[in-house]
């Protein structure tokens, strides 16, 4: 048997929950086991198994940052130098334990020892800083990742969701309230530096601004429900100023704050938009499988994959 086959395994009981469920100690158990039949048959751990087992403590409940330092310290002692996924991967595990400083050292350490660490690896990092309002921290991470790779924007293939500023808004709206994630958000569109999270982020702020594990749940400001609706309304209004079509969940978002609030009207524009949202995801869906298809039959051209999916 090959590293190649365990690590498919290993990735099937990591990945049997979609993001952002968390998986239970008795769901990994079995991960933990196929590495221990691993080691049983006298398959030697490769690079992809070790990344796969980090990335499997971060996706824990809890997540697992004593097992991902100790699967990072067992890598490096077995002679595989950790990449930039590697990397970027250990920065979940710390960013999800909260562990925001340790995490920020380790990916200096790996920097200095120069590993080609992208941006991607402060996202984690830039998400728990600004999750918990603290916005010197944040301006820290974000200086720190520009100075490194000099960037300020994730090096992801989802353009949409790329600039790193983000979390300045998130980071100021939580420390600060609405006001200052709308003047963050404001600075940010000056320099053109505004995508559909920048709105997601300000809505959170402004429907609940606090953020708590588990990942994604948000808990109400104290504010009262007249002042946290004025504030999603503005939030709307100004996304649309910007050009910016509002997400499935968003408009599933505000259907539920409009009707809960009476605005019937405005529940129903979330509710036609968030259809005409789903019809396009599935003609796009429809005209990728059909664009494969194609790619299939002639040969393995991709460039028409290609397109479909720029679109």
């Amino acid at each position: 048997r090959s590293a190649t086959a365990y690590n498919a395994l290993i990735n099937m009981y990591s990945h049997q929950k979609q993001r952002p469920a968390t998986l239970l100690p008795h769901e990994v158990s079995n991960a933990w086991r196929a590495v221990d039949r691993m080691r049983e048959a006298g398959v030697a751990p490769d690079e992809v198994t070790y990344n796969s087992l980090i990335s499997l403590c971060s996706r824990m409940r809890s997540a697992d940052l004593p097992r991902a330092e100790a699967m990072h310290r067992e890598m490096d002692g077995s002679g595989i130098s950790p990449s930039s996924i590697t990397v970027a991967t250990l920065m979940q595990v710390y960013g999800r334990a909260d562990a925001v400083p340790r995490g920020r050292a380790k990916l200096v350490e790996a920097v200095e020892a120069g590993v080609q660490v992208d941006t991607f690896a402060w996202r984690p990092l830039l998400h728990r800083a600004a999750c918990r309002g603290d916005v010197a921290l944040t301006e820290e991470l974000l200086a720190q990742m520009e100075s490194v790779t000099g960037k300020a924007v994730f090096d992801s293939l989802r353009h949409r969701l790329r600039h790193a500023s983000n979390y300045r808004i998130l980071a100021r709206g939580v420390k600060d309230g609405f006001d200052a994630a709308e003047a963050a958000l404001r600075a940010a569109r000056d320099v053109g530096a505004v995508d559909p999270l920048s709105y997601a982020f300000l809505f959170d702020v402004a429907i609940g601004t606090k953020h708590s594990e588990p990942r994604g749940a948000w808990k109400p400001d104290g504010s009262p429900n007249e002042v946290r609706l004025a504030h999603a309304n503005r939030a709307w209004e100004m996304m649309a100023e910007d050009g910016i079509r509002p997400s499935i969940s968003l408009c599933h978002r505000m259907f539920g704050v409009w009707a809960g609030n009476g605005q019937i009207e405005r529940a129903e524009e979330a509710f036609d938009a968030m259809r005409t949202a789903s019809a396009e995801l599935l003609a796009s869906s429809h005209s990728l499988a059909q664009a494969w298809e194609q790619a299939a039959t002639s040969g393995g051209d991709l460039a028409v994959v290609a397109e479909s999916l720029e679109a």
